[in-house]
């Protein structure tokens, strides 16, 4: 009964009105009355202040709507699914990933996801950390497996997968070592992949958070980058765990120092809170699980 009178209290809040708010939850006006009353008895303090036919919100009241604002959403989303669910009504997950992280995780959990709910149109986007970020934030996609080069916002799930140590990929003829210095590549060319639109981004992360000093040579896809590495015109920094599918015997995978330390990435997955539900989190989970297993 609990949860029942905070939605009655968020329909109030955002109807601005206890009449508006009993028609759109269906009972009468005195019914949501008594509700609010009984909810700020069980929780022994006054969320409104009545003014005839208006009402104030008091600062508990402000404080108590923002906090459960998520739980009546995730709520709303749940409800929504599971009658997707109940009347086979198609459901779709549109999920992201880092174009430059190139290890096997993701790919194992899409098979893993596919074999486990083939009724689910699974739609896929790759791109950079953000085109990523600007789909997820625009609800172009649910879910994305990216770097993490923010503070994490309250606004999202921010599930941590993995910390790891940042590889150069250059062709064998041009190096061999155990591990390259940062420093040590100033005289080649970084092959980094970004779209006409991200490469300002792309520039000023390279430069300014990892430190790159090495001439930049934008492509457009990861494919396209392997291509340059591989004719020796240049190398690639590599995000992943492991060369995954993409072994070719002309390019060393070697480990990135930086001031003699390893040059490492926090990798997520993010998700809006108010766009949790059964299939994003359970690709989350999925997820989560093929990188505790590699």
């Amino acid at each position: 009964m609990l949860l029942k009178q905070i939605q009655y209290f968020h329909a109030i809040v955002e109807k601005k009105s206890f009449t508006e708010a009993a028609e759109a939850c269906f009972i009468s006006q005195s019914a949501i009355s008594q509700q609010m009353k009984t909810l700020e008895h069980e929780l022994g303090i006054q969320l409104l202040i009545r003014h005839n036919r208006t009402f104030t919100l008091t600062p508990a009241g402000e404080y108590f709507y923002k906090e459960t604002l998520p739980i009546i959403k995730s709520l709303d989303h749940a409800i929504e699914k599971t009658r997707h669910i109940a009347h086979h009504e198609e459901a779709i997950l549109n999920v992201g990933c880092l174009n430059s992280y190139g290890s096997i995780e993701f790919n194992q959990a899409v098979i893993t996801f596919m074999k486990t709910y083939p009724k689910v149109k699974l739609h896929i986007m790759h791109g950079n950390h953000e085109e990523l970020y600007n789909a997820l934030r625009e609800n172009r996609i649910d879910l994305a497996l990216n770097d993490q080069r923010r503070m994490f916002s309250s606004e999202y799930e921010n599930m941590i997968l993995i910390d790891t140590t940042l590889s150069v990929l250059i062709n064998k003829d041009i190096m061999q070592k155990q591990s390259v210095e940062l420093s040590e590549l100033e005289d080649q060319t970084c092959i980094v992949v970004a779209s006409s639109t991200q490469i300002e981004n792309e520039e000023s992360y390279y430069k300014d958070i990892l430190g790159v000093r090495s001439p930049l040579h934008f492509v457009n896809s990861y494919q396209e980058a392997r291509l340059f590495v591989s004719a020796g015109t240049g190398y690639m920094i590599y995000e992943g765990t492991s060369d995954g599918d993409y072994y070719d015997a002309d390019i060393n995978m070697i480990p990135l120092l930086k001031n003699k330390e390893p040059l490492k990435r926090r990798y997520c997955a993010f998700w809006k809170l108010d766009n949790s539900g059964y299939y994003v989190e359970t690709f989350a989970d999925i997820l989560k699980e093929q990188f505790h297993n590699s």
